[in-house]
């Protein structure tokens, strides 16, 4: 109906898993009707039938026990279903041939129908979480796998998975220490009065400009010079730990921009990047420091704030721009915070907990004894390559 959650006619099968499914080569769509999906029987790589007979294999005389109590049409009482409870549980595996099959199916090519042009993201991701986690046992999450990778990147390194995983630490820590700015810039406004006049945003904008430059001790000095007598972040201002977190960042990377340029257009992927804010400083590297910091609150912040929430307006019908601009002036609506995103570590961990391939104590994370097999297995694999 109109107010359901699962909108979609295909239910929550089309809406959250059909495409990955059918990108992983389990599923294609019908011949005859392309609502309707088959799984894939014949290929080069694990199909969804050579999935599906070792699932079939695993819950054993269970299925049957299942379709009999789904064609009953009658209520089903919980206790005809703890009998299946063994064999359908998702996180254990008694058929060791299922388990081994999908750690197989895990590390195939992305797109395994493909044969042209294929890329196995995938598995040297795996294969880098569990070189992360072979000398000693570790946190793992995505913002902790994405520095390990960014702290042991090494320069205009010919994989473009490693380079990946560089690549997104960096945008994401962009995206944080940017809106961090942005929330600091409300928060000042914020502090001039919600129901008070308006504020011109010129003036709005050089009065936090001189408040940053004088917490970073940045006057009279361009930006080239302050960037490189930069050494670390030393600031309770939370503004100006933004500010000068993204200048440590871009003083560490931006030797690499014109390879890192190459390697978005390879993956196309042509949105804003790192190397868009490594450019913009490129622009203004001469220029007084104050003059970029006035610059980037003004038109990095707050007009392209406005600039993205009437786009958005225009597209969707919801309001969500956090500060009226009128005449040039400013009064705030709404507060906003800063986080960093979350790349499927997480999802992955438990992959990999599941199959028994990776072990958590207090925390940490550390290889079984089958993990420890499995990296020396692709390591080999690499070294004949």
């Amino acid at each position: 109906t109109e107010h359901t959650y699962w909108a979609n006619p295909g239910g929550i099968l089309a809406q959250y898993y059909i495409a990955s499914l059918i990108d992983m080569g389990i599923v294609g769509r019908n011949e005859v009707d392309g609502n309707l999906f088959n799984i894939s029987k014949e290929g080069d790589f694990i199909t969804g039938k050579k999935l599906a007979d070792v699932f079939e294999q695993s819950v054993s005389n269970s299925s049957l026990t299942f379709l009999e109590l789904l064609n009953s049409h009658r209520p089903i009482d919980f206790s005809e279903l703890e009998p299946l409870k063994r064999d359908f549980d998702m996180k254990v595996f008694h058929n060791k041939e299922e388990q081994q099959l999908l750690i197989e199916f895990l590390l195939q090519n992305d797109y395994p129908r493909l044969v042209i042009n294929n890329s196995s993201h995938r598995s040297t991701t795996i294969k880098s979480v569990l070189e992360h986690l072979s000398k000693t046992a570790q946190e793992l999450s995505g913002q902790s796998f994405s520095k390990h990778i960014y702290d042991n990147y090494v320069p205009n390194c010919s994989d473009i998975t490693y380079w990946g995983w560089y690549a997104y630490y960096l945008a994401d820590q962009w995206q944080y220490w940017a809106t961090k700015i942005f929330c600091e810039v409300l928060n000042r406004l914020k502090d001039k009065g919600v129901t008070g006049p308006s504020v011109c945003a010129e003036e709005f904008a050089v009065e936090v400009t001189t408040e940053v430059v004088s917490s970073m001790h940045g006057e009279g000095l361009s930006l080239r010079q302050y960037i490189e007598r930069l050494t670390d972040v030393n600031t309770s201002d939370q503004i100006t730990e933004a500010f000068t977190s993204l200048f440590l960042l871009y003083k560490s990377n931006v030797q690499h921009i014109d390879s890192s340029s190459i390697n978005y257009q390879k993956l196309n992927l042509k949105d804003e990047n790192f190397c868009d804010f490594e450019r913009l400083i490129n622009r203004w590297i001469d220029d007084n420091v104050e003059d970029f910091i006035k610059h980037y609150i003004i038109e990095e912040i707050v007009y392209k704030h406005y600039r993205v929430s009437l786009r958005k307006l225009h597209q969707t019908g919801l309001a969500t721009q956090k500060f009226i601009i009128e005449d040039g002036r400013l009064r705030y609506i709404d507060g906003w915070f800063s986080t960093f995103t979350s790349p499927r570590i997480d999802t992955l961990k438990q992959f990999l907990r599941d199959l028994e391939l990776i072990k958590e104590e207090d925390g940490l994370w550390t290889l079984t004894s089958s993990g420890k097999d499995l990296l020396n297995k692709l390591q080999n694999e690499d070294a004949k390559r």
